[in-house]
């Protein structure tokens, strides 16, 4: 699967967008293949589930590095 800095980009500017203590969740394997690479990358804080039915990511929040992309 290929890193799609487009979509990663865009992910962290829906997570600055959110309400305080607001988790986004994202499902299938695109979305949750970017937070899995956000999250290596120390940008969220993040939890990634898998099981029978599929992915899910669950994003706490953007760190400093996160932001400092962004910017």
């Amino acid at each position: 699967m290929k890193r799609d800095l487009d979509r990663i980009r865009e992910i962290l500017l829906e997570i600055e967008s959110a309400k305080p203590l607001q988790e986004l969740s994202y499902n299938g394997d695109i979305d949750c293949h970017q937070i899995r690479l956000l999250e290596d990358a120390g940008f969220v804080k993040a939890e990634i589930y898998e099981d029978s039915e599929g992915i899910s990511a669950e994003v706490e929040r953007m760190t400093s590095q996160g932001y400092d992309f962004l910017d």
